[in-house]
């Protein structure tokens, strides 16, 4: 049973560790489409 929740435990930090990373992702993506020095959206 023990290793039942070792397993369990180990593949939901596995889902919950992409999550973060992706969260991370989104939250910089924005700062890096927008330039500061010219003060306009660097995008299209």
């Amino acid at each position: 049973m023990r290793s039942t929740e070792a397993t369990t435990v180990a593949s939901a930090s596995a889902i919950e560790r992409p999550r973060h990373a992706l969260a991370a992702v989104v939250a910089v993506l924005p700062l890096s489409v927008y330039d500061p020095a010219s003060g306009a959206a660097a995008g299209p």
